[in-house]
């Protein structure tokens, strides 16, 4: 890890800095990644290769007549909160992807990213939760099975709460693929597959699973970024004001040296079949919180995305490629 971390740091120090000759080796770094983060690339804090600038990859959407920013293909709507962007890299036209953002949404203001609060919502990174709704187990489920399960609706709905729960430190864990870079990584880098040591959380999946399952993909090409650590997270699982379920996470990230505090909202809403991350990042430089999570997640409308019934999260939103 810290020869990756030199290797990436070289590279950041090859783009110059002002007459370095007089500053200690730690000050050369100091300036080349606060150069870095200020000119090159102002959205390093983002996961890796997303760029509110970039033309091809993102585009802005506004709110209908009535305030209201809907985005059916990732199940979203809600009353206008700050420019909202829609960010689509597809894994199948690219050689690199970003295993934690490929397609998601995010609402910023008229300071970002000078201050780097923001929301982003998807529906999944390296790790996909699905539900299999109440109609469905009756379908797929003998009825004696069912009668044991889950007699009824409310039976059905405190047992989905009750697996979400179980999978609290399984979702917890994934949230390190954040301090990841994928994309333009030093040629000698070393690459390695995050293992559960990485974690330091329990993140063994509960045999106790009925009607919530979760698929998820751990082989990528990625280095560390430099500067980048978290604390360690603590996870809970809530009932919101609307009745929706969630686990939320809490933690705090530095990337490229830059402080976060992050509050995060794995999603079920009653009926649904996908669950959406919604995250809300802070600025710790801030004293105020420019998007407040309860008066969010109060107005906020979920529906299951329009996708394709079959296949994996990213074939959903991006077409199967075997059928292109």
């Amino acid at each position: 890890m810290k020869r990756l971390i030199a290797v990436t740091l070289a590279a950041l120090l090859l783009c110059g800095c002002a007459d370095s000759s007089s500053l200690t080796s730690g000050e050369k770094f100091e300036s080349a990644l606060e150069e870095y983060t200020e000119e090159t690339n102002p959205y390093a804090f983002l996961p890796d290769g997303v760029r509110m600038d970039d033309e091809e990859h993102v585009r802005e959407i506004q709110p209908d007549g009535e305030g209201y920013i809907t985005f059916d293909k990732l199940g979203v709507k809600m009353p206008y909160a700050g420019k909202t962007y829609i960010y689509e890299r597809s894994p199948w036209d690219e050689q690199v992807i970003n295993l934690c953002c490929s397609a998601a949404m995010f609402i910023t203001n008229d300071f970002f990213p000078k201050v780097n609060d923001y929301v982003m919502i998807s529906y999944y990174t390296d790790i996909d939760p699905e539900i299999i709704s109440y109609q469905r187990a009756k379908e797929i489920y003998p009825k004696e099975m069912l009668d044991i399960l889950a007699p009824d609706e409310a039976s059905y709905l405190s047992n989905v709460k009750k697996e979400l729960n179980e999978l609290q430190g399984f979702i917890a864990a994934h949230e390190i693929m954040y301090d990841y870079d994928y994309f333009d990584l030093p040629k000698d880098a070393v690459f390695d597959e995050t293992s559960h040591e990485d974690f330091n959380i329990d993140t063994k999946l509960s045999q106790k699973l009925n009607f919530v399952g979760i698929s998820y993909v751990s082989r990528s090409k990625k280095a560390i970024a430099p500067e980048t650590s978290h604390t360690e997270l603590a996870a809970e699982t809530v009932e919101l004001e609307n009745g929706y379920y969630a686990i939320k996470l809490t933690y705090e990230q530095k990337r490229y040296g830059i402080d976060c505090e992050k509050e995060v909202y794995w999603t079920y809403h009653r009926g649904g079949t996908r669950i959406h991350r919604i995250e809300f990042s802070h600025d710790k430089r801030s004293e105020n919180r420019i998007f407040n999570a309860a008066d969010v997640l109060s107005s906020i409308e979920l529906t299951d995305p329009t996708i394709i019934a079959e296949g994996g999260a990213d074939q959903n939103y991006f077409g199967n490629p075997m059928q292109k």
